[in-house]
């Protein structure tokens, strides 16, 4: 029964794009800057996103985001270790790849938009579940390239980081 159950969910998935009114893909590149929460030092990260909208309102997003990782052992207690542990074992960057449903629609000249998102860490020593949003705006600069604004939280589960961060970049539509 469950085989049936997931064939039928993957063949009404792939027939998503039957339902397309006129849709646009994208592609973005939003380099950025992480604030601290937590344990979480102030970081860069960046991200690689895209994304295909089925009609003006209501698309699928994935992104691949990378963020430095630097842990601040002061919150831990940690302060005193010695320079070369911390850095070996704690100060490790990491990824997050991430897909979900996002919503838009105009606002002046551009697009105000909103993400739900629910990925997965992989690069760290424990990689884990992670769960976000995100919200932004996307200012065209003519019909295929544009200025993309976000602001960013994600939360990894068993962690127990919270990652605010705020994004400038460009965004490719096709």
């Amino acid at each position: 029964m469950k085989r049936y159950f997931l064939i039928a969910l993957t063949v009404a998935f792939l027939a998503i794009p039957a339902l397309a009114q006129g849709g646009t893909g994208y592609f973005a590149i939003l380099p950025g800057y992480q604030f601290s929460s937590s344990e979480v030092e102030s970081c860069f990260v960046g991200s690689l996103d895209g994304g295909y909208f089925y009609n003006d309102n209501w698309g699928l997003h994935m992104g691949l985001n990378y963020n430095a990782g630097e842990f601040d052992f002061n919150d831990f207690g940690l302060g005193h270790l010695p320079y070369s542990w911390v850095d070996d074992v704690y100060k490790d960057s990491f990824y997050i790849f991430e897909i979900g449903p996002e919503l838009a629609g105009n606002v002046g000249p551009g697009q105000l938009y909103g993400q739900l998102n629910i990925g997965h860490t992989f690069g760290a020593e424990e990689n884990e579940w992670t769960y976000g949003v995100a919200c932004g705006y996307r200012f065209p600069i003519n019909d295929r390239v544009g200025i993309n604004v976000q602001g960013t939280y994600h939360r990894v589960n068993d962690w127990d980081t919270d990652h605010l961060d705020l994004r400038l970049g460009v965004i490719f539509r096709f």
